[in-house]
């Protein structure tokens, strides 16, 4: 072992020596707190250069290299990924990069980053390792890792921080659009064992979400590693759907009973410390172990040594999970949009109506979900009592949560923006019909489109809308003109001040794109708003 350990020293000084991989080299992230005098000087400058040329052509970067030194190799062989942090921590890079320097070439590469990334989610809302992916496990949903928790991360990041307001709403849009289909995708995932919600598998089918095996010796498995990840993602969602608590709730009362503190149960699996393992059979939930041959077994004492202490087999994994979860459950306690002790629903377990209201809560569609509630109301005869306690139960979770819908949209009217009206509600309008304060409402908004007044302000707000898209394009002469001429053809109005204040931003050289200017200038029109006033 000593001198595997010497030859394997000696091997890594020669590869650093040679310089074919940087060695113990700091990394993107470990530049993002610097000032924007930094990044405006030399080295902050030559630094970015380096980054940007390790992006492949798709948009993506190597893992376990240091992107802050310059890539001197083929192009070709550029192989891009989103293991190990590859790619999430460039892009934060760059972000920062633009927001000091106003680089363009830092814009297009975040731009062609963040396109990559919402380009390789699959339809069932998951990632791969990499995109495109290969025919091995590199193809299954990837929570090994933390790749996709990673990836959501970064795109909650763009869709809210205001660190990323220099990308057009339409991007920005999208990654909280992919983000919430991540979500789905993690609900969708979770394993259900006896009837109970347990955690999760590091891999998972791209297409059914059953549980999938990695390498050889990464076995189809509860992860005792990978699922923390998950449940802290999870825990950091402001305002959680019901089904997100149920995950939550299930997740950790598994951790809850998955550790092994027992002294005989540690010594038989030949481990020395209490924790938990990093993988867990299906569905025993006993601790499993493996060569590269792929056999399962019960005992670290049963494979080789090579694998045995060149992987992460057992640690504390569910220490920050516990941690979180009573950071969590303070945080939620009053809530009155979630039954923060769990509504114990399996979706698998329930019979197709009262299945699809319950996944309808999670998506936000409260008036679907209403609707065929209504039904099962309606046809009590027919339905169990059990049955009928769960109808109730998710209809006050509709009531609960729904009003909160329909007052974003009174209160779009509210402050006269009738156009952002009309286009939230060809989504969100068939979420909510079905409700009868919904459908009263949107009944009266149908017929007040039609009127002189309302068809003037929409008007208004397609074309101030339409210069916004085209200066988030690029600010040239003629748009700003156009913007000028809109706010002299609209005094006093909600379109004509939006136009002045972006007009103001742009004058003092904002890097913030006119998107998210005017998206600013709106909600703080909002705030000052209520239904009724």
């Amino acid at each position: 072992m000593r001198d595997l350990l010497t030859a394997l020293v000696t091997l890594a000084v020669l590869i650093c020596a040679a310089g074919v991989r940087p060695c113990a080299a700091a990394g993107p992230r470990d530049y993002l707190s610097r000032p924007d005098a930094w990044f405006q000087g030399e080295e902050g400058r030559r630094i970015t250069a380096n980054v940007l040329s390790w992006q492949t052509s798709r948009g993506s970067w190597p893992k376990n290299t240091d992107t802050t030194v310059p890539f001197t190799g083929s192009r070709s062989k550029l192989q891009g990924t989103f293991d190990n942090g590859a790619t999430t921590g460039e892009l934060r890079f760059l972000a920062r990069a633009y927001r000091a320097t106003g680089s363009r070439r830092c814009l297009e590469a975040s731009q062609e980053g963040l396109a990559h990334i919402l380009d390789a989610q699959y339809p069932t809302g998951g990632w791969p390792q990499f995109h495109p992916p290969s025919q091995y496990y590199h193809r299954h949903i990837t929570f090994n890792d933390d790749a996709m928790v990673r990836l959501m991360t970064l795109l909650r990041e763009v869709a809210t921080s205001s660190g990323y307001t220099f990308l057009a709403a339409s991007a920005r849009t999208a990654a909280q659009e992919s983000f919430d289909r991540g979500v789905q995708c993690i609900l969708q995932c979770q394993i259900i064992v006896n009837g109970k919600r347990t955690v999760w598998c590091a891999q998972h089918d791209r297409r059914t979400l059953e549980p999938r095996g990695g390498r050889s010796y990464e076995l189809v498995s509860l992860s005792g590693g990978e699922s923390a990840g998950i449940l802290r993602l999870l825990m950091s969602i402001d305002d959680p759907s019901q089904p997100v608590v149920d995950a939550i709730l299930g997740g950790v009362r598994w951790y809850e009973s998955a550790e092994v503190t027992d002294r005989g149960t540690l010594r038989a699996i030949g481990v020395k410390a209490p924790g938990w393992a990093r993988f867990y059979d299906i569905p025993t939930n006993r601790p499993i172990f493996s060569d590269r041959d792929g056999v399962k077994k019960f005992s670290i004492t049963k494979i080789g040594g090579e694998r045995a202490e060149g992987y992460s087999w057992w640690g504390r994994y569910g220490d920050a999970v516990a941690r979180e979860y009573r950071k969590w459950k303070q945080r939620h306690s009053n809530n009155p949009r979630i039954l923060i002790e769990g509504t114990g629903i399996v979706p698998g377990h329930l019979k197709a109506p009262l299945k699809f209201a319950y996944n309808s809560l999670g998506k936000r569609q409260y008036g679907p979900a209403a609707v065929v509630l209504k039904r099962v109301f309606d046809e009590t005869d027919k339905v169990d009592e059990k049955d009928l306690e769960t109808a109730r139960g998710l209809m006050t979770l509709v009531e609960k949560r729904a009003p909160m819908e329909i007052e974003r949209l009174e209160r779009l009217e509210q402050a006269g923006d009738y156009f952002a009206l009309l286009v939230r509600l060809r989504v969100e309008g068939q979420n909510l019909r079905g409700l009868p304060d919904f459908d009263e409402k949107y009944k009266r908004w149908q017929t007040q489109r039609g009127t002189k007044a309302w068809r003037e302000v929409i008007e208004a707000g397609q074309t101030y809308h339409q210069l916004i898209l085209a200066a988030d394009h690029e600010v040239t002469p003629p748009i700003v003109k156009g913007l000028q001429d809109f706010a002299d053809r609209h005094p006093d109005s909600l379109y004509g001040n939006a136009a002045l204040d972006l007009l103001a931003r742009l004058k003092k050289g904002t890097r913030d794109s006119a998107s998210a200017i005017s998206e600013a200038y709106f909600r703080q029109q909002m705030e000052h708003r209520r239904p009724g006033q």
